[in-house]
């Protein structure tokens, strides 16, 4: 039944198509920050939030344009090179929120924490470079909902759907054929 199983799946899920990708080797420098990267994550980010410890806006970042996109990417890189976040990005500003109730009462306070815009910037352009690289890894041939979808949960959903369908079956005294 298992053998089965993984036949049927192998030739669901696999591909014919040669598709390559690239992994880093151990002490193998990562590509620095792109300027274009840097100002993709800017002008994605929403406005209108509070501003952090640092003192910076969205608004801020994004008037200023692409003249400035060129320091944070620079910096970027070398903190992803170094392997380190600097102090400040590990600070953060915790702010009451009230939710729906009293305003005298402490349980209807919730804290929102307001992060450096630098540090969001930086982990939206090491999360588009995970998703790009995840993305890239996906056989073209697979449907694109399932490419989107966590592909290995659906495939145990479906592996745990079919055994107690055989073991329903079995008990019944039927097969499935």
């Amino acid at each position: 039944m298992e053998n089965i199983m993984a036949d049927f799946y192998t030739a669901l899920y696999g591909s014919d198509l040669g598709q390559t990708t690239t992994v880093l080797s151990p002490g193998e420098d990562v590509p620095p920050f792109l300027t274009s990267e840097v100002r993709h994550a800017v002008e994605a980010m929403p406005g209108g939030k509070t501003l952090g410890a640092d003192g910076i806006t969205v608004e801020l970042l994004q008037a200023c344009g692409p003249m400035l996109y060129t320091a944070p990417a620079r910096r970027s890189s070398l903190y992803l090179a170094k392997c380190e976040v600097p102090v400040a990005w590990k600070q953060s500003s915790p702010i009451p929120s009230l939710q729906k109730g009293d305003k005298e009462a402490l349980e209807n306070y919730r804290l929102i924490t307001q992060l450096p815009v630098l540090y969001k910037v930086f982990t939206r352009c090491i999360m588009t470079r995970i998703r790009r690289t995840l993305d890239e890894a996906q056989p073209v041939d697979l449907p694109r909902i399932l490419r989107t979808a966590n592909t290995n949960v659906h495939r145990l959903q479906e592996g745990t759907r079919f055994s107690e369908t055989s073991q329903g079956l079995e008990s019944t005294g039927r097969t499935g054929c």
